[in-house]
């Protein structure tokens, strides 16, 4: 066997031809086995692995972080403005879609006030003719009698007979009758009257001169 020069290693080894066994067979080619020891090249593993995780991670971060930009952008829209068409003495007014918040307004109870209705008493003024006067006159002439009541509607005027009616009047007033003559007495009636019926009288008796 031939001494190989220092420094060959395994891949150094010559090879060796074989002399062909028939006429018209190639001769052979013979690679001598490969000596297991230092010169042994190393053996390499799956080497792509490692790149191909590195790219699947970059590829899924970018995924995430695009994903949380468009939920940001969602959750804060941009505000909107409105534009009216302007019409004829109109004015165009802006409209910014945004939230006002306003501060919640309390509101009072309402209270009820019943207020009991009012009660009117009418008190009952009593029938009466309260005064009977009468002017000056001469004789012969007449007078003028005058009177005041309270409770009455109109009165009655007699002259001598308490149920004889000389004439009509208001509860308060005044009328001309006959003044008293011929050296006679007269005696003048009033009565009052109520819308009930009732009646109250009251006499004036006056000397001629």
């Amino acid at each position: 066997m031939t001494d190989r020069p220092s420094g060959w290693g395994a891949g150094d080894e010559p090879t060796i031809a074989v002399p062909a066994t028939g006429d018209g067979d190639p001769p052979t080619t013979v690679m001598p086995p490969v000596a297991a020891g230092d010169d042994e090249p190393p053996r390499r593993g799956p080497g792509w692995i490692l790149p191909v995780l590195l790219v699947l991670l970059v590829l899924v971060a970018g995924a995430l972080a695009w994903v949380l930009l468009a939920d940001d952008g969602d959750d804060d829209p941009e505000p909107t403005t409105t534009t009216s068409s302007p019409v004829e003495g109109s004015t165009t007014t802006a409209v910014d879609d945004t939230t006002t918040s306003s501060a919640p307004t309390t509101t009072a109870p309402s209270t009820t006030t019943t207020t009991a209705p009012a009660t009117t008493t009418t008190a009952t003024t009593p029938l009466a003719v309260t005064s009977i006067e009468a002017s000056e006159f001469t004789c012969p002439g007449s007078l003028t009698l005058s009177w005041t009541t309270q409770g009455a509607v109109s009165v009655e005027v007699a002259i001598d007979t308490p149920g004889g009616v000389y004439d009509t009047g208001p509860p308060e007033g005044s009328m001309e009758v006959p003044a008293p003559c011929g050296g006679d007495a007269q005696t003048y009636y009033v009565t009052a009257l109520a819308t009930n019926g009732d009646r109250s009288t009251q006499e004036l008796t006056l000397e001629s001169p």
